[in-house]
């Protein structure tokens, strides 16, 4: 992925996500989706998911013990 560039916004908008299992594109499979507005509405259309809503398997690495 290093040195590819979003053909909407012409930068390296890109985070890692996980889709979910229902997901149209790669189900369960680690993706690298855009973050920019118009990269974000093209994922939703093919894949029925975003960088906002496919699953960040960071958003719990980092949260406090209970």
């Amino acid at each position: 992925m290093a040195g590819s560039y979003c053909k909407y916004c012409g930068r390296r908008c890109f985070v890692y996500r996980v889709m979910p299992a229902d997901a149209r594109w790669k189900p369960g499979e680690g993706v690298h989706l855009a973050t920019c507005a118009e990269g974000a509405a093209h994922d939703r259309e093919q894949t029925g998911y975003d960088h906002t809503t496919a699953t960040n398997p960071m958003a719990n690495f980092y949260s406090e013990p209970s």
